[in-house]
């Protein structure tokens, strides 16, 4: 019993030994554990106010001006300066912006490529402009004075948030339009014209160029070749010749026509003469060369298609019979062109006569008319058996047929419309204006056609229309995005935005579609819906939001932007401002087809700021409506500014750089 005994006694012995042995490193780990547990809770602390700061950061103002007081502003204020102190504030934490190296190590602010708006500046391409914040919090001891080897603690974090282009978004509306700059293909068909100028008869198959060229972002060019031989005539009153111009998709299969037939007139025009025409006595005057000299006019690029209103010189010349004194006019031979007293002089193709017309801006057709008069000899008289004495009275006159044409780019569908052309000249086989030409010679024509695609606005740009078509072809249709078939779940949409995400179709890919979510596709909803979609917006701009400024809720801030030609975030746009919509970018001959027809494409996403709709007065002023911009009634219209953005919420980058003058949405992503 005692042996037993004494070795109960000795096991007890042995586990107060192993305890006091085991007492201080057990100590050491519950102090570190605790410790560990601490620095860890400030790590994440501080990994959330990097992330914030970055997020706040990145959501700018970036567009349409970056607005860098703000944007360090916020980044500052959420990483930790206002809304994000940590839980026991060490008084060693520093958030450095855009940095090479966190503080500890010589980090200094903006030492990474600038501040924020300098790296929008220098981004593009694939680098992105970026918000980067490198936070850091020294000297976190631990709660049991000083464990071996860890006196004090550094942590630091870090978190970046890149301006990338768009390549998914959510809050899309269920609204597409067409960009013209997609355009894939282009035909040009030449006409014989009617004496008032008007299309009359196909001269020659259609040329057609299934090839273009990207000038920039917002533009595209065709340079459309083909043979003809202009028509013969024995007098000046046989056929000129006019271009229409027709765009599509890449084989050209679904196609919109400028300058559609009957009874309209082309987008350029070419002048057909005679040169070998001679005029006796008693022979009435003949029209030979009528010209419109681009260095002579104000035009730009030139009269034959001017973009916007100019003066134009027209050069005629005109044969009149034996005797005429056309050297001193006034006395016997007098020439007006639309309306206007000529002036005459001679060269080495003989007696022409000048005058400046004007070629008003959105005009379209201007037919070049030409009058004639003279007062010595005599012409025939069809009405009687003598010929009439033109030295009597007010002498003998008469008019041409329409012999040449300036044209006014025009975006109206009343009349000969060029919708988006921006360009259109014809050129010989040596490279020179061939817009008057001797009749049944042959040529070898290059005809460039510039179309002017989709572009963000300017603060001094008019607004632009974004309800009207193209000739029968729409520029705006309501689309599937999710929302199906039927009138309030379609406003619902415009409202709210579409319950699916959209993104960027990636170019010959099979189409993704509803009911899958996000989509890559749309279909056309059937049937005209501009009333239900301009009755949905002006809906939407009503909805009772607060935020807005001196503006009030749903006030127009596109006319703070455009007063003052600077950016400011407090009286431009908010996040919630009920006037942006998101909408969807469409080749133009996706959008020309039915609903019947293959799923559209998404081509790109950008914004449209509403700044007017149907029945909105309003005089362009402070918080008001712009005027509508068009010709005649803005019933079921809605207009407004394409403008460069960054959305708040959901989204997805495409990983490469936001450029500022590129058109489409860019969006905020965390990358680290």
């Amino acid at each position: 019993m005692h042996s037993v005994s004494s070795l109960r006694t000795d096991e007890r012995g042995a586990v107060v030994v192993l305890v006091a042995f085991l007492i201080l490193p057990l100590a050491l780990l519950l102090a570190f554990a605790i410790d560990t547990g601490n620095w860890w809770t400030h790590k994440r602390h501080l990994q959330t106010q990097a992330d914030a700061g970055a997020f706040a950061g990145g959501q700018g103002p970036w567009f349409p001006a970056c607005d860098e007081a703000k944007i360090e502003q916020n980044a500052g204020a959420y990483s930790g300066g206002t809304y994000n102190q940590q839980y026991q504030p060490s008084g060693s934490v520093h958030v450095l912006l855009n940095s090479t190296n966190y503080y500890e190590s010589g980090g200094t602010n903006f030492s990474d490529t600038g501040t924020p708006c300098e790296s929008l500046l220098k981004g593009g391409g694939d680098t992105p402009a970026f918000v980067d914040v490198k936070a850091t919090e020294a000297n976190l001891a631990n709660f049991f004075g000083s464990i071996p080897g860890f006196s004090s603690v550094t942590a630091h974090t870090h978190a970046r948030v890149e301006i990338q282009g768009v390549q998914e978004e959510e809050g899309v509306r269920p609204i597409a339009v067409r960009n013209p700059s997609l355009y894939q293909c282009a035909h040009a068909q030449l006409w014989t014209t009617t004496s008032s100028g008007t299309l009359d008869s196909k001269l020659g198959p259609e040329f057609t160029a299934f090839s273009r060229t990207v000038l920039d972002d917002t533009s595209t060019q065709f340079q459309i070749t083909g043979n003809a031989t202009m028509p013969g005539k024995e007098d000046s009153e046989s056929p000129h010749v006019a271009v229409q111009v027709i765009l599509g998709n890449k084989d050209c299969a679904v196609t919109d026509t400028y300058a559609d037939p009957p009874d309209t007139y082309g987008v350029d025009f070419i002048n057909v003469y005679s040169n070998t025409v001679t005029v006796g006595d008693g022979d009435e005057p003949e029209l030979g060369s009528v010209s419109m000299p681009p260095g002579l006019s104000s035009c730009n690029p030139d009269p034959y298609f001017a973009v916007k209103g100019c003066s134009a010189v027209v050069k005629a010349y005109v044969k009149f019979a034996p005797g005429a004194k056309t050297s001193n006019p006034g006395q016997n031979a007098f020439i007006t062109i639309n309306g206007v007293d000529a002036v005459a002089a001679t060269d080495a193709g003989g007696t022409y006569w000048t005058a400046s017309v004007p070629i008003q801006g959105e005009s379209g057709p201007n037919p070049i008319e030409i009058d004639w008069r003279q007062k010595y000899g005599t012409i025939p008289d069809p009405k009687k058996p003598k010929p009439k004495d033109c030295s009597t009275g007010q002498g003998c006159t008469g008019s041409f047929d329409v012999a040449q044409q300036g044209f006014g780019a025009t975006d109206d569908d009343d009349g000969t419309n060029s919708g988006d052309l921006k360009l259109v000249q014809v050129a010989d086989q040596n490279g020179n204006f061939a817009n008057s030409l001797i009749a049944g010679t042959s040529h070898s024509f290059t005809i460039t056609v510039q179309v002017r695609g989709l572009e963000n606005s300017k603060p001094t740009d008019p607004p632009t229309v974004l309800r009207n078509s193209n000739q029968n072809s729409k520029r705006t249709g309501l689309v599937d995005c999710g929302q199906g078939n039927g009138a309030n779940a379609d406003k619902q949409a415009i409202i709210d935005g579409c319950p699916l995400g959209v993104y960027i179709w990636p170019e010959d890919t099979a189409c993704v579609v509803p009911d899958n979510d996000p989509i890559d596709c749309v279909t056309a909803i059937p049937g005209n819906r501009r009333q239900k979609m301009a009755s949905a917006v002006k809906d939407r701009i009503a909805i009772d939001t607060t935020g807005y400024g001196n503006c009030g809720p749903g006030g127009n801030h596109w006319n703070a932007y455009r007063e003052s030609g600077s950016f400011d975030i407090n009286n431009f746009i908010q996040p919630d401002d009920p006037r942006l919509l998101p909408l969807i970018i469409t080749e133009p001959a996706d959008l020309a087809g039915n609903s019947s027809g293959p799923p559209i494409p998404v081509r790109a996403i950008a914004t449209f700021y509403v700044t007017g709709y149907d029945g909105a007065d309003g005089d362009g002023e402070g918080c008001n409506n712009e005027p509508y911009p068009g010709k005649g009634s803005d019933k079921f219209q809605i207009w407004g500014h394409w403008i460069k953005y960054v959305p708040v919420g959901g989204g997805v980058g495409n990983g490469k750089g936001c450029d500022p003058n590129k058109f489409g949405d860019c969006i905020a992503v965390l990358t680290q």
